[in-house]
């Protein structure tokens, strides 16, 4: 089973199943997800690691990938939280002024 070339602008992410074709082309026939842009896959062992590897590239997801449709995680909450308690601390100064 040969797969389709993903569009320019595009990324797909799937699930190769052990001793499948594309598994025993990219992963010496062990189960893996794996990225394709244009043609090229790239084997991973995760979901996660192959969501890291398409992260910040510019691409969307096409809709056979994984994970299209699916809304990005919102940046992490330590980051947000350390801005509020600086800007309480700068308007709990200006109060006792």
């Amino acid at each position: 089973m040969a797969s389709s070339v993903v569009e320019n602008g595009y990324y797909r992410i799937r699930q190769a199943g052990a001793k499948s074709e594309i598994a025993v082309a990219i992963s010496n026939g062990k189960k893996c997800h794996y990225v394709q842009i244009g043609s090229d896959q790239t084997p991973f062992s995760t979901l996660d690691e192959a969501l890291e590897f398409v992260e910040g590239k510019g691409l969307e997801a096409d809709r056979m990938s994984m994970d299209y449709g699916v809304k990005k995680k919102a940046p992490e909450a330590p980051e947000a939280s350390g801005e509020t308690e600086e800007a309480v601390e700068e308007t709990e100064d200006a109060t006792e002024e």
